[in-house]
């Protein structure tokens, strides 16, 4: 499973720009960001063909959509 993560500023400029495969690593970086009104784009790869993705403005809805995406 692979997750990319980017986080904008409200000019439109990506801040972070992270691919991995640890979920750890993306919960650190929602959580550790600090930037004024960020939007949040997150894509999860879970085989050739099957991903699930999308954007959003507040932390806690990008956390509830990585807990839904990380979901069995």
């Amino acid at each position: 499973m692979k997750m990319h993560l980017k986080i904008f500023n409200k000019n439109g400029t990506v801040v972070t720009n992270t691919r991995t495969v640890k979920k750890r690593r993306i919960l650190y970086l929602i959580q550790a960001d600090k930037t004024p009104n960020a939007r949040f784009f997150i894509k999860v790869t879970y085989s050739k063909g099957f991903t699930n993705s999308g954007e959003y403005s507040s932390k806690q809805d990008v956390l509830l959509a990585f807990n839904a995406f990380m979901e069995k």
